[in-house]
């Protein structure tokens, strides 16, 4: 099966003319983000999750904390494993089976925006130096999508995050066991992102899928709390410099617009 959904070229030329008129087909403005939804706890066993909508794309993210082995490199530093899924049921293009290029590359972008945006300060996981630290799993599955699946996989992948806790740490007779004693993450920042797609001459924030479908170039950027760019992710096509320099501005005020969904759910998230 494709990995690329057809859509009709009537569509695309459709949405071609209205960039160049700089309009949407779905009358957003070119900076605009669709309809967010964020909802936390939304599952029991896990330490931390959230459910996030944009649009009509879903995600939902879960966090697991427990106790392993560090890095070998990073002896002083907890782990953080990040993994996307593309649920088969989101998009006929999705298969079963183990994660394609796609999912892979959302996970990628996923950790390097947790990661670079120094969200959580991994020192701060170590229990016993070189031997045993506390490993954070992020699983995030897109059960919808009708584009921009970036955005979202970060967003609902921060929020769980920012939902998780972790369990106390206590050392006995040199090995480390975890009782129900528990305590938020150690967060320092709250990157967040915004994708912007170029259609024509057009930059476009929180494409849909037939604008994603569409567009001839694609770049993810990310921003903390107090708007420093912490990744750059360019995915397809190609942008001018004087585009990237647009695309960097454009992006920097969708993501403002987008904290301010997540401060509604997590007031320190600003």
């Amino acid at each position: 099966m494709s990995s690329r959904l057809v859509i009709p070229e009537l569509t695309k030329r459709r949405i071609r003319e209205l960039a160049s008129q700089r309009r949407r087909i779905d009358k957003r403005g070119l900076a605009e983000f669709r309809t967010v939804f964020i909802e936390r706890g939304i599952i029991p066993q896990a330490d931390g999750s959230a459910l996030v909508h944009i649009g009509n794309t879903k995600a939902i993210a879960g966090i697991k904390i427990d106790l392993g082995q560090p890095y070998p490199d990073m002896p002083n530093a907890g782990v953080l494993a990040v993994n996307v899924e593309l649920m088969p049921l989101a998009s006929p293009t999705f298969e079963p089976g183990p994660p394609d290029e796609r999912a892979v590359e959302v996970a990628r972008i996923v950790d390097r925006a947790i990661r670079e945006g120094r969200m959580i300060d991994l020192e701060e996981l170590v229990i016993t130096p070189g031997r045993e630290v506390y490993v954070i799993f992020v699983d995030t599955y897109l059960v919808d999508h009708d584009g921009n699946m970036i955005d979202a996989c970060v967003l609902a992948s921060v929020a769980a995050l920012l939902d998780a806790t972790m369990r106390k740490a206590i050392v006995s007779e040199g090995r480390a066991r975890l009782i129900d004693e528990r305590s938020p993450l150690p967060i320092r920042h709250y990157p967040l992102t915004a994708t912007i797609c170029r259609i024509g001459e057009t930059l476009i924030v929180d494409p849909i899928l037939e604008e994603e479908e569409t567009a001839e170039a694609r770049i993810t950027i990310g921003f903390d709390e107090e708007d420093r760019i912490c990744m750059i992710q360019h995915s397809i096509g190609m942008l001018r410099y004087s585009e990237l320099y647009q695309a960097i501005n454009i992006s920097r005020e969708a993501v403002s617009r987008l904290r301010k969904e997540l401060c509604k759910v997590f007031p320190n998230a600003g």
